[in-house]
């Protein structure tokens, strides 16, 4: 993604060939929904966890 042609977000991922050949993951390019909306496509469905270690608010 760019802003004012500088480079703002970049993102590494990477999936097995035999899961995403032929889908825009396999491609370059950004993706409408992301590549969580591709793989849900593919029946790959996923629940997002997450654990907080640095507290959000202050003492």
């Amino acid at each position: 993604m760019l802003c004012d042609e500088e480079p703002v977000e970049v993102s590494w991922s990477y999936y097995p060939h035999s899961l995403v050949a032929g889908t825009a993951l396999s491609r370059c390019g950004r993706i409408r929904g992301g590549a969580p909306a591709v793989l849900a496509d593919l029946g790959h469905l996923y629940e997002l966890k997450y654990q907080q270690l640095i507290p959000s608010e202050g003492p």
